[in-house]
């Protein structure tokens, strides 16, 4: 591990790590095993620097767990190595990306969809390291991320269930298009729209994006004749969460009342 700011970046891909997991648990039949057997399984000098930084990231992301000499594979490392469908891998994956913190933070506020030219700005902000670290070092480590969080099946924002099942209406049997897979970082939200014959995501980040998202779901709305109240509850729990405000100008008392 190496630090930028106060936030520890990893050295060794996720990639690489569960590799050398699927050997040490080989190795080990899910016992404890010394790091001079570690080094062995995975083809490393037992003193080397690159051998201790790998035992150091295995660590932190909850790969395996000991100290001094002894080592086991983890629970969670069990799950990748030794899955018992694709759901516990996928979850598992996603927990080890998260057991580092500026890969949950990334994940939270960035999420997957990353602006090179500006990556060095979220950077900056959350490791709290200074303009001319995060510049130099922002290549690398969303080259780092990304290859890490592209291991995961299904990587995403956290989501926002709807809180009524009325937006849901519009999945009729003629494959209309629908509006779903609704997910809300800190600080965006984003909408897709479609089914699986295309999908169009539109990102929401400010006042004026919003105004925008509520004018074309709008649209959509009444082109699909949806019910008014799934997609104003969207919107308002949007509003909320991203701290607009949503836009009342236009609708009348009988959308309101759905």
């Amino acid at each position: 591990m190496k630090k930028i700011g106060k936030m520890k970046v990893p050295v060794n891909s996720l990639a690489v790590l569960l590799a050398a997991t699927k050997e040490i648990y080989k190795e080990s039949s899910g016992k404890e095993i010394t790091k001079a057997r570690i080094a062995e399984s995975i083809g490393h000098a037992p003193g080397g620097g690159a051998f201790n930084d790998k035992i150091k990231d295995l660590k932190e992301y909850g790969l395996i767990e000991g100290r001094a000499d002894r080592y086991i594979v983890t629970e969670l490392g069990k799950k990748i190595t030794i899955p018992r469908d694709d759901s516990e891998e996928t979850a598992a994956l996603l927990q080890a990306v998260k057991n580092i913190d500026l890969w949950k933070r990334l994940l939270e506020e960035v999420g997957t969809s990353i602006n090179a030219a500006n990556f060095w700005h979220h950077l900056e902000n959350i490791t709290g390291a200074d303009r001319s670290v995060a510049k130099n070092n922002a290549e690398t480590v969303m080259k780092a991320y990304l290859k890490d969080v592209e291991l995961i099946k299904s990587v995403g924002e956290p989501k926002m269930e709807p809180e009524s099942d009325e937006i849901s209406d519009s999945e009729a049997a003629d494959r209309k298009p629908t509006m779903d897979s609704q997910s809300v970082g800190s600080k965006k939200a984003s909408i897709d729209i479609g089914q699986d014959y295309g999908i169009a995501r539109f990102e929401i980040r400010n006042q004026k994006d919003y105004d925008t998202a509520q004018n074309l779901l709008e649209t959509i709305r009444s082109s699909l004749d949806l019910k008014k109240a799934g997609t104003q509850l969207l919107l308002e729990a949007i509003a909320s969460k991203l701290d607009v405000q949503p836009t009342t100008s236009g609708t009348s008392t009988d959308d309101q009342n759905g």
